[in-house]
């Protein structure tokens, strides 16, 4: 079954908490929540962090990654499978956030089971980029056909010329009026280097995150047998109508 990636919301919000607008996601869907926030502080140390948190749609859901930088900005990627349902989320995280950017997005054809752990191969966070430059990330893992590579950058700057890589999908870009910005986009052709281009307004950090997203097995799912239900009158009494009659 090939993949399929719809933007379900998204948005800047420049409030403490985000609450989404309502979502509607299908029964055995992989829903990602791609998230930044810059915190009121400036003293958050850098590196791995466990200060956000996902609630909504009936959900348990499960920190792939976060990452934090430049001591008050953070990146992560949550996410969650289960019954097809509809509902707002809300977002939130240890603090005072002066301004998000999220997307919630909706994959089918992953592969389920284990609240979409199953459908997760690798999820990875390249550290922090200092230098103003191209931002790239390696997704690890052996992707195979129909697979889905995803990558998610956050900048601390606004940035007007990010641009993704030839080859891969946009699915959203938000340039921030709170310092933030990010490009969340994907790759059909298994590409494990995802990388970003465009006018650095200056040389401030930024953190790219991704993922290998496993589709289900066996390529495009045929189509099921169709079956036409008939009754035993109309199999019989035809036959009936056309057989030669035989009198002793």
């Amino acid at each position: 079954m090939a993949i399929g990636v719809t933007l379900r919301d998204s948005g800047e919000v420049l409030t403490d908490d985000v609450t989404t607008a309502s979502v509607t996601v299908a029964t055995n869907s992989l829903v990602l929540v791609c998230m930044g926030c810059r915190d009121s502080v400036g003293s958050i140390p850098d590196g791995a962090q466990t200060r956000y948190g996902v609630s909504g749609l009936g959900f348990t859901w499960v920190r792939g990654v976060e990452y934090w930088y430049g001591g008050n900005r953070g990146a992560a990627i949550f996410y969650a499978m289960g019954t097809g349902t509809s509902g707002a989320l809300t977002i939130t995280q240890t603090g005072t956030a002066l301004g998000w950017n999220y997307a919630v997005i909706e994959i089918t054809g992953a592969v389920t089971g284990a609240n979409g752990a199953n459908a997760i191969s690798n999820i990875v966070s390249n550290g922090i980029l200092n230098n103003g430059g191209q931002p790239s990330i390696t997704i690890t893992g052996t992707p195979t056909a129909g697979d889905v590579t995803l990558g998610f950058i956050q900048l601390q700057d606004a940035e007007t010329g990010l641009t993704e890589d030839a080859g891969w999908t946009r699915i959203v870009q938000i340039i921030g009026t709170g310092e933030i910005s990010i490009n969340v986009s994907y790759s059909t052709g298994q590409d494990q280097s995802a990388s970003w281009s465009g006018v650095r307004t200056d040389a401030r950090a930024c953190v790219a995150l991704g993922a290998l997203i496993e589709a289900v097995t066996g390529g495009a799912a045929p189509a099921p047998t169709q079956f036409e239900a008939v009754t035993v009158a109309e199999v019989i009494a035809p036959n009936l109508i056309n057989m030669p009659r035989v009198f002793n």
